[in-house]
């Protein structure tokens, strides 16, 4: 009863049931294991006990009548009076002659009427119907939920400052999201390291659908770093992806390499000469380039820069030769000529950059890198509720307008079913997991 009892609006069910009781003219007590406590809620049932099981079945009245074949082997047996006067009940004048003829005509008369549904009986056939009813409830609660959400403002939490990327994003996201849904999509920053407040704050929330979190890839890696309260795949649900973008293979102009075969082929030459610089230990980038190494097969020292700018002064001043840089934050200097671009890390080329190959065009495999931000919601929220977001999410990101303009800034729009997104959550722990383990990284 304990999983109807948590699905299903108590006020119906309970009425039900009780007029079951009712009509099995049975009275009630208590019964251990049977009870209706958190289906009826505090309403007052007229019961001593939240508990029932019809009275009869109990103590001296309990009755146990012989037989119709018990009762012909013993209807000539003398003391058949005293072997069954257990059935007496209170009362009942006492059975008259040595073979009790008055107790045997009550016996016999009760076996010719035994076919008579007793009050158990009734009360035991109701429980199918009653189970049946609680199921059908049970599977049509969501989709009633479904059908009316949402009804008031949905919350999106954000884990960093306003004016980044992942804000940007968000907040032209949630103004087209609002519009499909008819409610308001309210923006909620709460920056952290990880993004741990954030995600907190949302996989504690009521599984209802009214709050949601945006995530960056960093957010899988993370917690392979640092202990958390929460488990992106335990504690929340995905939703869908919105935008992603690939990172780029730079070299400094003075390298003679034109190629990423080329930057391959002079780096396995000459192991540990080279440099990469990346924005700080354990990043995106970093991971990347680690990533790259263990692919090629070759070996340069790993340079941590506080930031994207401090590491751009050392490599387009050449004190860096190689970097791993977003498309984004790359494709400006690449095309003034500051840093030479090789290849891009997505599956497919980026329009930002359509000149650059991917790494897999140019014979480089098992570097697929992207970055990407995408939504979940609380553990538990109903499957239809998920579907919805996940479909409105879907909608917002194909329209013309957000292909553009993310397009514009470097990235691009996604859109994806909770299942696809679950599994590529899924394979990017994986591969940093491993990464992070052949590179032996770990942080001071």
């Amino acid at each position: 009863m304990d999983f109807f009892a948590c699905s299903i609006a108590p006020g119906g069910i309970c009425s039900y049931l009780v007029s079951a009781i009712q009509r099995a003219r049975v009275s009630v007590v208590p019964i251990e294991g049977l009870s209706l406590v958190g289906l009826c809620g505090d309403r007052d049932l007229g019961l001593r006990e939240p508990s029932i099981m019809p009275q009869r079945f109990f103590g001296r009245q309990h009755m146990k009548f012989p037989s119709p074949r018990d009762e012909w082997h013993n209807r000539d047996l003398p003391g058949v009076a005293r072997t069954m006067d257990h059935i007496v009940e209170e009362n009942q004048p006492a059975p008259i002659g040595r073979r009790g003829g008055i107790l045997r005509t009550t016996v016999l008369h009760r076996q010719r009427h035994s076919h008579r549904p007793s009050e158990r009986n009734r009360l035991m056939r109701l429980w199918p119907s009653i189970l049946g009813t609680l199921f059908v409830l049970a599977l049509g609660i969501d989709g009633a939920h479904a059908q009316t959400y949402p009804t008031r403002p949905v919350r999106l939490l954000v884990p960093l400052p306003p004016g980044g990327a992942m804000d940007t994003i968000a907040r032209r996201v949630a103004q087209r999201l609002a519009q499909n849904l008819g409610q308001n999509v309210i923006i909620d920053n709460r920056p952290s390291a990880g993004g741990s407040i954030a995600l907190e704050i949302a996989s504690a929330a009521q599984p209802d659908g009214y709050t949601i979190v945006a995530i960056a890839a960093s957010s899988v890696v993370y917690p392979l770093f640092y202990k958390t309260r929460v488990d992106l795949l335990r504690d929340l649900a995905p939703l869908s992806q919105i935008s992603a973008q690939g990172y780029t293979v730079v070299v400094h102009p003075s390298l003679p390499v034109h190629t990423a075969p080329e930057l391959v082929k002079l780096l396995k030459a000459n192991p540990g000469k080279y440099h990469f610089a990346s924005s700080g230990v354990a990043g995106a980038i970093h991971l990347t380039g680690e990533l790259f190494m263990s692919a090629t097969g070759t070996r340069m020292v790993h340079v941590p820069y506080k930031g994207t700018a401090m590491a751009y002064i050392d490599m387009i001043a050449g004190n860096i030769e190689v970097g791993f840089p977003t498309i984004v934050s790359g494709s400006p200097h690449i095309r003034a000529g500051r840093l030479r671009g090789l290849a891009v890390t997505t599956p497919a080329r980026s329009p930002t950059l359509p000149d650059l190959p991917t790494l897999a065009e140019t014979g480089v495999r098992g570097v697929e890198v992207v970055a990407w931000y995408g939504l979940l919601t609380a553990a538990g929220t109903p499957r239809p509720i998920v579907e919805r977001l996940s479909s409105e999410i879907g909608k917002v990101m194909r329209l013309p307008e957000m292909v553009k303009g993310l397009r514009a800034d470097g990235s691009e729009a996604v859109a994806n079913s909770p299942e696809e997104f679950r599994a590529i959550i899924v394979a990017e722990r994986e591969k940093w997991s491993r990464v992070i383990k052949q590179a032996g990284i770990k942080l001071e």
